[in-house]
């Protein structure tokens, strides 16, 4: 397991096997970075709310292996927002791994939430589908594929970049596919992908879950199949 959370002002740090990650959750808009031992900075994720949102802190705090940062709904918001980011275990071929729950919530009666999530790397990138990464000896119909479906099986379910000999993936939770819309190609170092966006009732809560993995050494799909298994089938947390 990582380090736990260090706050350094308004900046929390975790650090593993050479890596650091750094981010401002009062900040979601800034990207959360991972920076090797070498160098090799990855600017993992920026989350940026549609339309505008004011960002009005509710409340920041750590829980245990969690950092959790509450944006409430002010006048002239459309929803309210919740980031959680859990330091996770991971698999013998990755160095450092971050899980984020992204949450939604409003009390108006016709409101879309957005929000648009942005990653950027130096290096190519690819992409995966869910069922290239599930394996001939899985099952689609696994209790932990439940909300996926055929429809969406042209969906990234993971995102890789390698720069250098470091690869950086970005796992999406198999229900949670069909709610990422990528708005660009795979050659472009910028990836961006729209979450959420559909009707939300007021009182209902929204969420979506990915994962962020960091490696000082090449990875293959045989080690990113390992990952998004593990995903798959991590239990979900109580409340977010």
């Amino acid at each position: 397991m990582p380090a736990a959370w260090s706050p350094l002002k308004t900046v929390a740090q975790s650090t593993s096997k050479g890596w650091v990650l750094e981010l401002d959750p009062t900040q979601p808009q800034n990207p959360l970075k991972f920076v090797s031992a070498k160098g090799i900075k990855w600017q993992a994720l920026a989350i940026q709310p549609l339309p505008q949102h004011t960002l009005r802190l509710d409340e920041v705090y750590v829980r245990q292996q969690d950092l959790i940062a509450r944006f409430g709904q002010g006048p002239q918001d459309q929803y309210s927002f919740q980031v959680d980011y859990r330091l996770v275990d991971v698999p013998s071929a990755f160095d450092l791994g971050l899980e984020i729950w992204i949450s939604v919530q409003t009390s108006l009666l016709d409101t879309a939430p957005k929000l648009a999530l942005t990653s950027v790397g130096t290096g190519t990138w690819s992409c995966w589908k869910h069922q290239e990464l599930i394996g001939d000896t899985d099952c689609v119909h696994d209790e932990a594929d439940s909300g996926w479906s055929g429809s969406q099986a042209n969906a990234r379910a993971a995102v890789v970049n390698t720069t250098g000999e470091c690869s950086f993936v970005w796992l999406v939770e198999p229900r949670d596919q069909v709610q990422l819309q990528w708005t660009g190609p795979t050659n472009e170092s910028k990836q961006t992908a729209e979450l959420f966006g559909s009707f939300l009732e007021k009182g209902v809560i929204r969420r979506a879950r990915l994962q962020l993995l960091v490696s000082q050494q090449k990875v293959g799909l045989a080690e990113i199949q390992t990952a998004y298994t593990q995903l798959r089938h991590r239990e979900l947390p109580l409340t977010t």
